[in-house]
Order: C-alpha cells, then sequence, then structure tokens
C-alpha cells in the first residue's frame, strides 16, 4: 500500500508523511518493547525474535502475489498444526508415563526433523533467489 502511495502524484509528501509516521512509531515501539522485555524471559524474547524474523524472512524471493495469497493461510494453519503436534505429544507423553529424560529426547528428535525440513527449505530458497 506504502509504495503504491509513494509512486502516485504526491509521491514525494505522501513519503514524507509515511516517514514521519513511522518515525512515531518507532518512538512509541521502544519503550513499549523495553518494558516487555523486561519482563520477559531473555530465552524465550530470543526464540520470539528469531522465529518472527526466520518466518516472514521464507517469503523473501516471491512475489508479490503469491506472498499475498500464501502468507495467512500457511500462517494460520502451521502456527495452529504445531500447536496442536505440541499439545498432542506433552498429552501422549503424560499418558505414557515420560520422564524428563524422554520429553528431552523427544524434543531432540523434533530438532532433528525441524533441521532436516529447514535445511530442505533453505536449498529451495537458494534455488529460487538464484533464478530471481
Amino acid at each position: 500500500m506504502r509504495e503504491a502511495l509513494i509512486l502516485s502524484e504526491a509521491s514525494a509528501e505522501v513519503k514524507s508523511y509515511a516517514s514521519a509516521g513511522q518515525a512515531l512509531l518507532f518512538l512509541l515501539f521502544i519503550p513499549a518493547y523495553g518494558a516487555f522485555a523486561s519482563r520477559v524471559n531473555r530465552t524465550r524474547l530470543i526464540s520470539w525474535v528469531t522465529l518472527f524474523f526466520v518466518r516472514h524472512a521464507l517469503f523473501l524471493p516471491t512475489s508479490r502475489e503469491a506472498k499475498y495469497k500464501a502468507k495467512a493461510p500457511i500462517d494460520t494453519f502451521f502456527v495452529r498444526a504445531g500447536d496442536m503436534l505440541q499439545a498432542g505429544v506433552v498429552f501422549g507423553g503424560t499418558r505414557m508415563g515420560f520422564t524428563v529424560p524422554q520429553f528431552a529426547a523427544m524434543n531432540l528428535l523434533f530438532v532433528a526433523i525441524s533441521l532436516v525440513v529447514a535445511g530442505a527449505i533453505f536449498r529451495e530458497h537458494k534455488r529460487i533467489a538464484g533464478h530471481a
């Protein structure tokens, strides 16, 4: 939306207002983020921020049209599916009497699977970005 406004007839004026709005938003965001970060576990905060940027970076080599068609359903489905999988693992593990080391082993298995999937996504990302 912003790019379309910048490319219109009043582009310089719109761009300056958009920049001013972003600066004000940034000035409000920094103290709010500081207050939030002071109350959240550092490991969890780093995890959230990293996952946010990685999740959005996956769409960088795609076209704008493909991004807007696919991003919302993918985010919605896979986030909910991941939540359900996590709940199922915890439920099943507690029903089967898993100990902490067994849950840790299960987590390591899921981490290994995630790394394999991430490697496949990375290779595909390089292939798509190389053709762009």
